[in-house]
């Protein structure tokens, strides 16, 4: 178990480097947020491992509540849109989130 404060991208890049001097080879698929240099770190130190990106990063949330809107409804929410089997059905859960949200917050659906 590792503990960072603030979780920066130097912080993952020295654990990345702890797992492989303990002998780890290969990790199969990594899930990071939106911090690119995260994925850098991983490409660097770990070659063959694929990035996926969280389907809703931390800064979503944030974005959200810095809207001025209650993080936990819209972040719950945004769930039906992530979670869809296809597009279409992505594309129909984003319009009931528009048409619920954006009357509070006229730019979070754009988001």
């Amino acid at each position: 178990m590792w503990l960072s404060p603030n979780g920066c991208a130097k912080f993952w890049l020295s654990v990345l480097r702890d797992l492989k001097n303990r002998g780890g080879e290969r990790i199969f698929i990594t899930c990071v947020d939106e911090l690119s240099a995260f994925s850098e770190a991983i490409a660097a130190t770990l070659l063959e491992a694929g990035v996926q990106l969280c389907l809703v990063p931390r800064c979503a949330t944030r974005c959200i509540t810095l809207a001025g809107s209650s993080a936990r409804p819209p972040a719950a929410d945004l769930k039906a849109i992530y979670r869809a089997a296809t597009v279409a059905v992505a594309e129909d859960a984003l319009a009931e989130f528009a048409e619920k949200w954006d009357p509070t917050d006229p730019t979070i659906s754009a988001m």
